[in-house]
Parts: structure tokens; C-alpha cells; sequence
């Protein structure tokens, strides 16, 4: 990583809409990365935090899928020294399989799995003095809001009874307007670069259905920085609606190269900002959020 990249990174209003009331300038995207993944059967530690040069907002594990009170301690006093907006990465109680199973809890177990992570997280985070942002669910609770509107809502619904000053971050596909609508959350989708997306929409389920050539991720990348689209199976195109945020991986092939480059393509172009400029927004609407 350069040198030129590293103090690049430590300005956060480097990464702020200059002109919150200006159209245009709504599109822009956050790149984003999971963090505090350290208790459970994948360790992601150092290779998560070789992406931190390259975001502007991280995904905090909250013990459920990993994570302990110590990791996100940690994770939260790194995101405040690196100016990052830190958010909340909720997932069912499932240290074995990573958070990837779907333990089919109901609307009420649900909504106190819920309040476990954000009470946790939030208290640990007073504790630090920096504000959580946002929320994104992890594993099987990020594919099942996607494959199932009804659980989207739910899920926005639960976030929202503990803070209707939180972002809700999901895949895109989603119906952002009727889960913003049902839960009164501000809702943003997010791209993935290691996953390849059906034709319908949405991404296929980790893993991959087969591995991503380091140039279709580049192309993919330049789709949706520039086009606001993600290019889907038999290079279709389809429009990324609301989309606000990329999130990178640090398992997938040249996940630094990847991230480096994305992120050298959004500050270039002025296209780069965190998740927390969505709350300095006046008179926010989703409409916003759409591509010019």
C-alpha cells in the first residue's frame, strides 16, 4: 500500500459531499468492510484490517456470528483513529457455521437477537466515543432479506424500535422504498464484488457459483462507479437502485489490488464519501439516492 493512499485516508471530510443539497452530488458511494471478526471458526483479523486504507466505513461483529465484547472494543477504538463510520454487523447466533445458517427464529426471538447486538455494541461504543452509523446483517440474514421481503421488513422493523436513527445497509435487489416506508429507517443497498449477480437481480449466495476473473471484478467495478449499474450474467446490466456502498472482501483473489483500486476511482472522481454524510443530509429522500 502507498504512502499516498495512508494520509490520503485520514481526512474524513475528504470523503463528504461538499454540497449536500446539490442533485448531483448524491452520487457517490462508501466502501465498507467487515471488522472484529477474530472469535469463531474463521479468523479474519489481519487480513481484514489490510483493508482499512481503502474504506470509509467498517461492519463491527457483534457476538453473535463472531466477535466478543474485547474484538469490538478493539474494532471501535480502530474505526475512531481512522476516522471511520463504524456500524453494527448483526447475524444469527451461529459461531460454528459463521452466521451462514438460518436458525428460522420468529419475529419476537428475532427482534431480542437484535437488541443484544446493538445493546452490546452501542454501550461498548459510548464507552469509545464514536456514534454507530448503521446496521448490516451478515451470513444467512443478509441472503434471506434479500430472497424474503416480508423478513426484510421485519428486520428493519426490529433495528428500528431500538433506533430510527440508524442506516440500514442491504443487498441490492431489495425493495428499498417499501422497507424504508414499513420500518421508517433510511435504507441503502450495497454492491458486492465477489459474488456474480443473476439476471433477475441480486447476487447468487456465498460461495461464489464459480470464481471472478480479476478483470470481470474490474469491469464490474468501472460498471458501477461510472454507469450505476452491476453487470449480471451474460453481461446484462442491471441498474443499481439506491445503491450506496461497496463492500470489499479479504478473501477474494487480489482483495488489495481490488480495494486499492476502487478506492483510487472514487477519490479521483470525487465519487467517494461515508455513510454518516446520509444523516447531514437536509430533507433527505430516497429519490436522492438513485443514479443521475
Amino acid at each position: 500500500m502507498s504512502e499516498e493512499s495512508k494520509s490520503n485516508h485520514k481526512t474524513k471530510a475528504d470523503y463528504r459531499p461538499r454540497n449536500f443539497r446539490s442533485k448531483k452530488n448524491y452520487n457517490l458511494i462508501d466502501l465498507n468492510c467487515d471488522l472484529g471478526q477474530s472469535l469463531g471458526p474463521l479468523k479474519y483479523t489481519e487480513s481484514e484490517e489490510k483493508l482499512l486504507p481503502f474504506v470509509t466505513s467498517v461492519n463491527i461483529a457483534c457476538g453473535a456470528h463472531a466477535g466478543n465484547e474485547g474484538s469490538i472494543l478493539e474494532a471501535l477504538k480502530k474505526a475512531k483513529s481512522l476516522n471511520l463510520t463504524a456500524g453494527a454487523h448483526l447475524g444469527y447466533e451461529d459461531l460454528a457455521n459463521f452466521g451462514r445458517e438460518d436458525p428460522r427464529i420468529g419475529k419476537k426471538e428475532l427482534k431480542s437477537l437484535i437488541f443484544k447486538q446493538l445493546n452490546l455494541i452501542h454501550a461498548l461504543a459510548t464507552q469509545v466515543q464514536i456514534e454507530i452509523i448503521h446496521c448490516r446483517p451478515h451470513g444467512a440474514m443478509y441472503s434471506k432479506a434479500l430472497e424474503e421481503e416480508d423478513f426484510a421488513i421485519e428486520l428493519a422493523q426490529c433495528i428500528s424500535s431500538f433506533s430510527r436513527w440508524l442506516i440500514l445497509v442491504l443487498p441490492l435487489g431489495v425493495n428499498v422504498e417499501k422497507i424504508s416506508e414499513r420500518s421508517g429507517l433510511k435504507v441503502v443497498t450495497e454492491g458486492l464484488l465477489d459474488r456474480s449477480y443473476k439476471r433477475s437481480g441480486g447476487a447468487h449466495k456465498f460461495p461464489p457459483n464459480k470464481p471472478l476473473s480479476f478483470e470481470f471484478v474490474r469491469a464490474q467495478i468501472d460498471s458501477i462507479v461510472f454507469n450505476g449499474q452491476v453487470i449480471a450474467e451474460g453481461g446484462k446490466r442491471l441498474r443499481a437502485s439506491y445503491l450506496s456502498t461497496i463492500n470489499l472482501k479479504p478473501v477474494q483473489e487480489g482483495s488489495l489490488i481490488i480495494a486499492e483500486r476502487v478506492y483510487k476511482l472514487l477519490k479521483e472522481n470525487q465519487r467517494l464519501f461515508s455513510l454518516d454524510s446520509l444523516l447531514k443530509i437536509e430533507n433527505f429522500q430516497l429519490s436522492d439516492l438513485l443514479e443521475n
